[in-house]
């Protein structure tokens, strides 16, 4: 997923907000990755207020915490199904060709009982 960093508007917001709870509504493991140019370091800013209300309304876990960006911040999101996905050995290694973090990480998706996904 890519956000532009000049969309910053609540309208953007409610569309990030509705694309976590539509994802989530379906009930299978979810991992959602991307820059979405938000502060997410910053739980001050009124965007990273915004995306994180979304995660706790959908039931979801931003498990980035670390810098992904040049100047220091966590612009980008490792986004999880609470209780249904295992994030481990998650590295954040700078790379020159941009000035985001490559961020690797180890995934275990869990069981489902009785739920079919499609």
């Amino acid at each position: 997923m890519y956000k532009a960093p000049q969309y910053t508007d609540s309208n953007t917001l409610r569309k990030l907000d509705q694309l976590l709870n539509d994802v989530r509504s379906h009930g299978c493991p979810v991992i959602l990755t991307g820059d979405i140019n938000v502060h997410l370091d910053n739980p001050n800013d009124l965007q990273t207020a915004s995306f994180n209300l979304s995660l706790v309304k959908s039931k979801m876990t931003q498990n980035l915490t670390m810098p992904t960006q040049i100047h220091g911040h966590t612009l980008d999101m490792l986004v999880t199904t609470d209780n249904a996905v295992d994030i481990t050995d998650i590295v954040a290694e700078p790379i020159s060709l941009s000035d985001h973090s490559l961020v690797m990480c180890s995934c275990q998706i869990k069981k489902l009982k009785k739920k079919v996904c499609r």
